[in-house]
């Protein structure tokens, strides 16, 4: 049995909501392929008794800002007592790495990376490719710039490895209270994949998204789309309501935000609505959610299709209705019981990297 120790603080944010959810739901079945995995909250000596280590990067989430000595001081003791450090990286984009630390850990994780992984050997504006591309397309500027900081040593492209992304979870009408119960209350039973019924379409265009972001960059997109869909509802609505009104919407608008992928994403794969998002091809994610034409319909960055395709999906739906059930269809193979098996495979990869 090969014993595996996850360092997080736990059921704290969605990311590390999600990053968590598989490991605990899926244990029975990483057990029988000879994975114990066990998650600790604080970083003492019981964390030392394993062969892998991991750490959940939100664990030092709100050290970066003053304390990076400290975060250096603990990967290093981490890695001095175990086998191989694996380091998972569960910010939102694929755009920022947090290249401080990988001399310090045998594999990065993240969920999200650039299918062109020598990006990453140079600077983004705004931390991410996509903010990159607002600021050198159109000029937009943040209030405060900053630039990710990309790697100095091509080699440690080597370490960069897939880990899953925020689909695996419970992204029902009550699964966010679900699984901020078991913060407080640590009961498996209130983790579980849930589905939604299909009902019939009888609104077109759902286009609920905010749109106040700290930094222009992130915001810029998500604000024109607004511009164009002037005449369209966006405020926001209860949950239920929002859920209500989703179940009976043809066409899911979700734009990125401070990442690519977005919990709306998920949310319009349950609820069988066309997801019409910013185009994805420049990333690899597992499960791999988004299939071009397949599983979603893009509409390029700069938005200079999104009219007509949005047209077209308005005017042809049934040309298009395969995309939605694929998408629902594709998301539910994984984010259900059936997917055990294909995420304790995905997890039986990347321990193979370190081995």
């Amino acid at each position: 049995m090969k014993k595996i120790n996850i360092l997080s603080p736990g059921f704290e944010t969605p990311n590390g909501s999600a990053f968590l959810f598989p490991l605990i739901i899926f244990s029975k079945q990483l057990k029988s392929h000879g994975i114990k995995i066990n998650i600790y909250s604080k970083l003492d000596s019981r964390i030392f008794d394993a062969d892998i280590i991991g750490v959940d990067s939100k664990f030092h989430k709100y050290l970066w800002s003053h304390d990076e000595d400290t975060i250096y001081k603990n990967l290093s003791i981490l890695k001095k007592n175990c086998g191989s450090l694996i380091y998972f990286d569960t910010t939102d984009s694929t755009g920022n790495l947090q290249t401080e630390v990988f001399n310090y850990v045998d594999l990065y994780c993240k969920g999200q990376i650039l299918k062109n992984r020598n990006k990453y050997l140079e600077p983004f504006y705004g931390n991410r490719i996509f903010s990159d591309f607002a600021y050198k397309n159109f000029k937009i500027k943040d209030k405060f710039p900053e630039y990710s900081k990309p790697l100095t040593n091509k080699n440690d492209l080597k370490k960069l490895q897939v880990s899953w992304n925020t689909g695996l979870a419970d992204y029902s009408p009550f699964g966010p209270s679900l699984m901020k119960m078991y913060r407080y209350f640590p009961i498996k039973k209130f983790l579980s994949f849930k589905n939604i019924k299909v009902i019939q379409k009888k609104d077109i265009l759902h286009a609920r998204f905010g749109d106040n972001y700290s930094k222009n960059s992130v915001a810029w997109q998500r604000k024109k789309i607004s511009i164009l869909l002037k005449n369209i509802e966006n405020r926001k609505i209860s949950r239920l309501k929002y859920f209500s009104e989703l179940k009976r919407t043809r066409i899911s608008i979700s734009p990125f935000g401070w990442g690519e992928i977005t919990l709306k994403d998920f949310e319009s794969f349950l609820c069988n609505a066309i997801l019409f998002k910013p185009s994805m091809e420049h990333l690899d994610t597992w499960p791999n959610f988004f299939i071009q034409d397949k599983t979603y319909v893009p509409f390029s960055w700069d938005l200079s299709d999104f009219i007509s395709k949005l047209s077209d999906l308005e005017k042809n739906y049934l040309n298009f209705l395969d995309i939605a059930i694929n998408g629902r269809k594709n998301y539910l193979i994984y984010a259900s019981k059936s997917g055990e098996e294909k995420f304790t495979q995905h997890f039986l990869d990347i321990l193979h990297c370190v081995n």
